[in-house]
């Protein structure tokens, strides 16, 4: 993921540095006028594009990303009932939780140690 973020840094950039360089050192012109203006505003949108592209590239280089995404989308198309069958229990997670907080190992000395069990806003009540 990081060599296309750098390739895509390196494509949308370099156009406009080369630019500013050879302006610089008086290769092109200054004011670029005639067909250097809208080459000029060309890769400005492309350096300013880096940054909206970026997110995409996080986004979709993620399979935790990619997985909800498609699973939004199966939801669009197939309606509530789609969303009841794969909904995952909120309560067999937090259980699981809870049995390894509450019988967990104490790494430095090696004993047992009794922690309080975690609960929902809604068990205090």
């Amino acid at each position: 993921m990081l060599m296309i973020v750098v390739i895509l840094f390196a494509v949308c950039w370099t156009p406009l540095l080369i630019n500013n360089v050879l302006t610089a050192f008086f290769v092109l012109d200054w004011l670029h006028m005639g067909y250097l203006k809208p080459m000029r505003m060309a890769f400005h949108i492309l350096a300013f594009a880096n940054s909206s592209l970026n997110p995409w590239v996080y986004a979709f280089m993620s399979k935790n990303f990619r997985e909800s995404f498609l699973q939004s989308i199966k939801a669009c198309f197939r309606g509530p009932v789609y969303l009841k069958r794969t909904k995952t229990s909120a309560r067999s997670v937090t259980s699981t939780t809870r049995a390894y907080t509450i019988h967990s190992v104490d790494r430095t000395n090696g004993q047992r140690s009794e922690c309080l069990p975690m609960r929902r806003p809604s068990e205090l009540a």
